[in-house]
């Protein structure tokens, strides 16, 4: 026991500031990428200038050990050739590890000999933290100019869809004025981009200032919610997150992702049933290591110990075993009672920390 509070004290003082880490992990639409080089399996150095589409690119993170990252190369390898006619390249990413060994890189290579488009390798995770993927597979569809058009984090079923078909909308074909895509406002995308500085700087009051005035700038844009949500639930203030989704417009309601708030609210509130149904909506839509890592807490909630370590186990999966995923995993559990389980998850957390300092 006494164990136990001593690694939760040393990790609250590493995570305080910084809890909100796996949020500052997510990629928004109407954002540029950064400038970057790309190592190819043969350990050429090439600049992505000089791979990218003339119209655009679509870029895939992957993993070999990822289920869903191998089905995402298959369907990208059935439109490969259609989209390089229309000036659209698609590059992957592998991000296996920090380090590969000999094996890894021989497995990738037989792999990318069967694939229409060139595979790149990210030895360090460099890119994997540079562009802030929260989950694997994660899909990117930037224009000419850089500019993040489109991108899904995970393979669901009718997200996946969704990209696919703003890919073909984006290459020309006629768009019907029902399935005009929203695109939020870019000022509000600043406000936003400014709150994840801020919260990524621990200084939790600025950040969510900004990202209220990025919901004043534009009401349908869920990502400020979504951070505010979690935010104000850390913070036990249940109520002023029933307020915020209360007065969120109807339409933003209707964002099968706004089931991600509503979830994460009726856990709190101790309503697994109501959770368990909205986070598993959601996940036809997106998928994250934060709604599995939720309903791997409902689950656990309802005694469903091999559920919730599957859904714990796919958070990790995805997010390349994040050492916040990991805090938090061990967080709920000494918090439950399992201190032997929770210090654990804390250790590794340590260990991952670690080694994202020697990069």
């Amino acid at each position: 026991m006494k164990k136990a509070v001593y690694f939760l004290w040393i990790f609250s003082l590493i995570f305080l500031s910084s809890e909100g880490a796996s949020a500052l992990r997510e990629l928004q639409e109407g954002m540029g990428i950064p400038h970057f080089s790309l190592t190819t399996i043969e350990g050429k150095k090439v600049n992505f200038e000089n791979v990218k589409g003339k119209k655009g690119t679509v870029i895939i993170f992957w993993q070999t050990t990822t289920g869903n990252s191998l089905k995402a190369l298959d369907y990208l390898r059935r439109e490969a050739d259609v989209w390089r006619s229309k000036g659209m390249e698609i590059i992957a990413i592998n991000v296996e590890a920090q380090v590969l060994s000999t094996e890894e890189v021989i497995k990738i290579r037989e792999m990318a000999a069967v694939y229409p488009f060139p595979f790149f390798l990210d030895e360090g995770l460099y890119l994997f933290d540079l562009f802030g993927v929260i989950a694997l597979p994660t899909l990117i569809l930037v224009d000419e100019k850089g500019i993040i058009q489109k991108e899904i984090s995970g393979f669901p079923l009718v997200g996946v869809a969704q990209f696919f078909e703003e890919v073909a909308y984006f290459l020309g074909k006629k768009r019907e004025t029902a399935k005009e895509t929203y695109r939020p406002d870019r000022k509000a995308v600043l406000f936003y981009q400014m709150g994840l500085n801020q919260e990524k700087r621990g200084n939790l009051e600025q950040a969510m200032n900004y990202y209220e005035r990025a919901i004043l700038a534009d009401g349908k844009y869920i990502s400020p919610y979504r951070r505010l949500t979690e935010i104000l639930l850390r913070r036990d203030e249940k109520e002023k997150v029933k307020m915020l989704l209360t007065k969120a417009p109807g339409e933003l309601k209707k964002n099968p992702l706004f089931s991600v708030c509503l979830g994460m609210l009726s856990f709190h509130e101790g309503n697994l049933r109501e959770a368990k149904q909205l986070l598993e909506e959601s996940l036809n839509y997106e998928e994250t290591p934060e709604i599995f890592l939720y309903l791997g807490f409902v689950l656990y909630r309802e005694a469903d110990t091999k559920g919730a370590e599957t859904n714990f186990a796919h958070a990790l999966e995805m997010s390349n075993r994040a050492p916040e995923i990991l805090y938090k995993i061990g967080k709920f559990l000494i918090n439950e009672g399992r201190y032997d389980k929770g210090l654990l998850y804390y250790r590794e957390a340590l260990e991952e920390i670690l080694k994202l300092g020697n990069r």
